[in-house]
C-alpha cells in the first residue's frame, strides 16, 4: 500500500506484538449483573492473530484484537459460564463442579 492509498485514513498495524506471556489480575464488574469479588489472575499471551486472555487454572479464555477487548470477552464469557454451569449442576462431573466453585470463589452478584 503506497502513501497515496493511506492518505485521509487511520493505518492500524495488525503486526503480533511478540510480548511474553504476563500475569495480571482483573477485578470490578461483570456483565449480567454480577461482579468480581476479588481479583482473578489471568494469563495475557500474544498469537499471530489476537490477543488471548485465560485463566489458569481451567483455561477458560477469550481473545481480541486489542487487550482491552479480549478482557470483556473474557469478562463476558465467564460471567455467562455461571448461568450454563449452574443449570446443569446436578449433573456435573467433577471437574465441571470444580470449576463452577471456582468461579463462585470470584463471582458475586453486583
Amino acid at each position: 500500500m503506497d502513501q497515496s492509498e493511506t492518505a485521509g485514513r487511520a493505518v492500524i498495524d495488525r503486526t503480533p506484538s511478540r510480548e511474553p506471556a504476563r500475569l495480571i489480575e482483573i477485578d470490578g464488574t461483570l456483565p449480567y449483573g454480577r461482579r468480581l469479588c476479588r481479583p482473578m489472575p489471568v494469563v495475557i499471551e500474544w498469537d499471530d492473530r489476537e490477543i488471548l486472555v485465560s485463566e489458569p487454572n481451567f483455561q477458560m479464555h477469550a481473545g481480541g484484537a486489542t487487550v482491552d477487548e479480549a478482557i470483556a470477552a473474557f469478562r463476558r464469557i465467564i460471567s455467562g459460564y455461571v448461568d450454563v454451569l449452574e443449570g446443569e449442576e446436578s449433573q456435573l462431573g467433577e471437574g465441571a463442579a470444580a470449576q463452577l466453585a471456582y468461579l463462585r470463589s470470584f463471582i458475586v452478584p453486583a
